[in-house]
């Protein structure tokens, strides 16, 4: 089967694969000792490479830090900015990738215009930890711009717990359904306690391992963000979603305001058990029409059929891997978001149907 995936901003996209694409893991926000990191710039990289990174971006704060990386390992400019002022008189932090001329850094004390200079020297903006800035959504809806911003922030959630930026997101999604979330580590400490790196990155599906090919990936939104879950296969459409995943305890589909739903593998287990019992299909029958479990190549497959579509879910190695719904989705938008037993999460990118 041929392998599309088209501009999040054209409502035909519907599919996300890893089939004919390149797997790349990626760190995009990290610091060194060019700013206030403990690992020399060099040792950044080395780091994440030998833990499977493909591509790494040092984010030093107001400053472009510039280094020889070998050739097993494509390493993306970057900086991290403080600019101009929130509603709430904080600082907005701002990183900025694929930018090579200092001249952008003349832009921090207007973060418009600081996002305009990165767009139109090619590279691309997004913002930093909006939960640990204390941003507001009004903060966010006025800017223009950027990709996306930070959902996860490593550092932010081993320092003071509010690394997660979720309800940011969702905010400004119900305004813009294709603004992406990105999930990273703004690692400092790397190997000192409290151990702020290797916590949340981002998987870029690309073309071939170049530099052209990652600014196709992050124009397009053709990647996810995890904490450890990977998403190998998304489809959507107006009546259909199929997820295909590593193993999970838990599927959501989100929208926009109360829009959406989450269903664990102990609901299920559940599900089927009050299913089996008169009384307890009493109870659950104003909402499921069925409910059917069987056997297939060795794996468990569950089918519930309720008012609000056909659900299958298929179960191994002790967890959900692949989920389907086919109904009337009637959303705006959607994503998808994953969890597994130990609460580590992944994210797919929202797409508009």
């Amino acid at each position: 089967m041929q392998t599309t995936y088209l501009d999040l901003r054209d409502p035909s996209m519907q599919r996300l694969s890893a089939e004919g694409f390149i797997e790349a893991k990626a760190m995009l926000h990290s610091h060194s000792t060019a700013s206030d990191g403990k690992l020399p710039p060099k040792d950044v990289v080395k780091y994440y490479r030998s833990n499977g990174f493909k591509i790494v971006s040092v984010t030093d704060h107001g400053k472009i830090t510039r280094i020889d990386t070998p050739s097993d390992c494509i390493y993306i400019p970057g900086v991290e900015v403080s600019s101009g002022k929130s509603k709430l008189g904080e600082s907005y932090h701002i990183v900025a990738l694929m930018v090579e001329d200092e001249s952008i850094l003349q832009a921090k004390d207007d973060p418009q215009e600081l996002i305009d200079r990165v767009s139109s020297s090619g590279g691309f903006a997004f913002i930093a930890h909006p939960h640990w800035s204390n941003l507001t959504y009004e903060d966010l809806a006025e800017l223009k711009g950027y990709i996306g911003i930070e959902i996860y922030n490593t550092g932010c959630e081993v320092e003071v717990s509010k690394g997660y930026s979720l309800t940011y997101w969702d905010n400004i999604l119900s305004k813009d359904p294709c603004i992406l979330g990105l999930a990273v580590d703004d690692a400092h400490r790397y190997v000192l306690p409290p151990i702020d790196a290797l916590g949340g990155w981002v998987t870029l599906l690309l073309d071939e391992e170049s530099y052209e090919s990652i600014a196709h990936a992050f124009r397009d939104g053709r990647f996810y963000s995890s904490t450890g879950p990977e998403i190998k296969l998304l489809e959507v459409s107006s009546n259909y979603v199929n997820i295909a995943s590593s193993p999970v305890e838990k599927v959501s589909i989100i929208s926009s305001n109360g829009k959406g739903f989450g269903i664990t593998i102990s609901d299920l287990r559940l599900f089927v058990r009050l299913w089996r019992d008169r009384e307890g299909r009493r109870n659950i029958e104003n909402i499921l029409s069925s409910i059917n479990v069987d056997v297939e190549n060795g794996r468990e497959v569950i089918v519930v059929e309720s008012r609000y579509g056909r659900m299958r879910f298929l179960i191994s190695s002790g967890g959900i891997t692949e989920f389907s719904w086919s109904g009337k989705i009637g959303f705006k938008y959607l994503r998808v978001e994953i969890m597994d037993y130990n609460g580590r999460r992944a994210w797919s990118n929202p797409t508009p149907i």
